[in-house]
């Protein structure tokens, strides 16, 4: 509502034949039988908006696959880690088994 009581339409129109995007208040005067309508171009705008959001998107995406492909290498660190540990203690085992066989003898 403007400062008179009168209603105020305000919208956004995009006129994709023209690559234009426009933001538009109406604001009728009925006491005059007139209508104020303003226009204004928010075309650069609005390509800021949708690039940044793209960029957001990319830049999440990149994170995810460098996120996944860290947990993928730490898996199989772990993995060669745990394979490592149980032949170190199968081999220490059996030496301490052959000592204790010759201690015995």
């Amino acid at each position: 509502m403007s400062n008179q009581g009168q209603k105020v339409v305000g919208k956004r129109v995009e006129y994709p034949e023209y690559n234009l995007v426009t933001e538009q208040m109406i604001i009728p005067v009925p006491e005059h039988g007139l209508v104020i309508v303003a226009i204004s171009d928010v075309t650069e705008q609005e390509k800021r908006a949708k690039d940044w959001e793209q960029m957001k998107e990319e830049t999440v995406e990149k994170a995810t696959d460098i996120i996944n492909k860290q947990m993928h290498v730490a898996q199989e660190i772990a993995g060669l880690l745990g394979e490592t540990t149980a032949e170190t203690k199968s081999a220490l085992l059996e030496l301490m088994w052959l000592l204790k066989g010759k201690e015995e003898k």
